[in-house]
């Protein structure tokens, strides 16, 4: 797969069109912030990274090329919106939304950004063998939204998403994930990016 960096632009619009759909101002500003600051990081990464394993060159899992970041974001939170609209009176989309597109920020740290003219065109750094994404994400967002109004709680609910994101289809174990997902925000994001995950592999 390979986008053009006008296509890439478009997905990046459509990308803030979502973010423009959080009521929460204060959220909205400073999810938007993240992903101005970050554009071109986001647009340099894959969604999973490549490496060597026993001198054997293995391609990354899913949305491997460059740009691959920001197509995963934009799939998974256009799924967990989707999903999301089922339950409207018992969620909060706000959540939904901005922890869906927020899920794996923390790799624009632990990968190292596409380079077409190197054997690992997307790998991990340092950071990934010290680091989980996840902790690294929620790090990005505490720090975006620090000194702004968002409630306590509100933040609190979208850094559990981050924490829980990898569980995908199993509630129960962590699968990669710092914590289990333990609200039904948290839940939708994590089966979203899931299923985002897989059904990308699908030629």
């Amino acid at each position: 797969m390979k986008y053009t960096d006008d296509e890439l632009e478009t997905k990046f619009q459509e990308l803030v069109e979502l973010i423009n759909k959080i009521e929460n101002e204060s959220l909205r500003n400073g999810v938007h912030k993240i992903f101005i600051d970050k554009k071109e990081d986001i647009l340099k990464r894959s969604g999973s990274p490549d490496c060597f394993e026993d001198g054997k060159y293995v391609k990354g899992r899913h949305h491997f090329f460059k740009g691959g970041l920001l197509c995963h974001l934009l799939g998974a939170a256009k799924i967990a919106y989707a999903v999301a609209n089922l339950y409207e009176n018992r969620v909060n989309m706000d959540l939904i939304i901005s922890g869906a597109l927020l899920h794996d920020i923390g790799k624009t740290i632990t990968y190292d950004a596409w380079d077409d003219t190197k054997e690992l065109k997307n790998p991990t750094n340092d950071y990934a063998r010290k680091f989980q994404h996840s902790y690294l994400g929620m790090q990005i967002v505490s720090e975006y939204l620090k000194d702004t109004e968002v409630e306590q709680e509100i933040k609190d609910e979208l850094l559990h998403i981050l924490a829980s994101h990898m569980s995908g289809s199993n509630k129960t174990t962590t699968d990669g994930s710092l914590v289990p997902p333990k609200t039904i925000e948290a839940n939708i994001v994590s089966r979203s990016e899931h299923m985002e995950c897989m059904l990308s592999n699908f030629e």
